[in-house]
């Protein structure tokens, strides 16, 4: 979940304003989403959730970048900032953690905060494959929302691709 920005530079700087359209652009992998643009505000508040899915998540960096949005020119990048989920300390409970991050780059200040959480549901083995799904596996699933993602995968290798258990399974 992107929650919000505080204390952002002004972009747009005009005869009585100084103040920016920001929107967030968030990226795990090859996958990217944007958040809404909040008009004329330097802290402003999303509260988006967005889902990714990743097969090694713990290798994955999530990388957030905050611009101001121009109608006429490109967008002015207000800063970015980067984690690696498998250094966050994410709850094997899925519940969603915080953080507040820093802007970086030139001429970035402010911070953003977040929330997030990674899922690993294990399936039920049923008849040697996973139910509601044809014996097809799917990847995990990586999500940067407080609610509860469907991902089907064998995250600890305890399951064969046949769905034979091989021991650990829990």
């Amino acid at each position: 979940t992107v929650a919000n920005a505080e204390g952002l530079r002004a972009a747009d700087i005009g005869k009585n304003t100084s103040t920016s359209d920001p929107f967030t652009q968030v990226k795990v992998g090859k996958t990217s989403q944007k958040t809404k643009i909040i008009k004329k505000n330097l802290d402003p508040v999303w509260n988006e959730s967005f889902m990714f899915e990743t097969n090694n998540w713990r290798d994955e960096n999530v990388d957030v970048e905050v611009y101001d949005h121009d109608m006429m020119s490109k967008n002015d990048k207000l800063g970015m900032t980067f984690f690696r989920l498998g250094e966050i300390g994410v709850s094997a409970d899925g519940k969603a953690k915080g953080g507040s991050y820093d802007l970086q780059g030139p001429q970035a200040q402010g911070k953003i905060n977040m929330a997030y959480s990674v899922h690993k549901d294990k399936p039920t083995l049923t008849g040697g494959v996973f139910p509601g799904h044809n014996g097809h596996l799917k990847t995990p699933t990586v999500s940067t929302s407080g609610g509860k993602v469907g991902g089907d995968a064998d995250v600890d290798g305890d399951v064969d691709v046949e769905g034979k258990k091989r021991g650990g399974f829990g």
